[in-house]
């Protein structure tokens, strides 16, 4: 009945494993799409300023306004990435929080697989000490049947 119910827990926590590793995989996909998006809002982002730079330093011909816009979009850019690097922080958390999850129920799963070994061992030696008993009893009766035998032959010869 112990073993049984601890074979079902084993079960249960294996299952529940595997949702939280696919939990895991996709907290994880997640947290690499945030990750790319906000590289790439830098990369933009760095990319414009290298154009502001070059504008400012007198390496390429422009306007005012193209200057004006090429600021406002790195800044724009720059204000994206902000967002998207908070985003990715609590992205990461979140698989943070899915990975500590995972290997809690990882150490549940071991846990239970000792407390099964245990109860396993328990069983065993019962098995024993059962067999062990029941040779005794046996040992026992045929004593008791050589004795009576004895007995009965020794009245039978007074």
């Amino acid at each position: 009945m112990l073993l049984a119910r601890r074979e079902q827990r084993g079960a249960k926590l294996r299952t529940e494993q595997a949702a939280q590793r696919a939990e895991r995989d996709a907290a994880a996909a997640e947290f690499a799409q945030g990750e790319a998006h906000a590289h790439a809002k830098l990369d933009a982002a760095n990319r414009y300023a290298a154009r502001v730079d070059a504008m400012a330093a007198g390496h390429a011909a422009f306007s005012i306004g193209d200057y004006a816009a090429c600021r406002r979009y790195r800044d724009v850019q720059l204000d994206e990435h902000t967002l998207a690097s908070a985003q990715c922080a609590r992205l990461h958390a979140a698989l943070q929080a899915k990975i500590e999850q995972l290997a809690a129920t990882a150490r549940r799963i071991a846990r239970n697989d000792a407390q099964i070994g245990v109860v396993r061992e328990r069983i065993r030696r019962l098995a024993c000490a059962a067999e062990a008993a029941a040779e005794d009893v046996q040992d026992e009766e045929i004593e008791e049947g050589v004795l009576a035998r004895r007995l009965a032959a020794v009245r039978a010869s007074t």
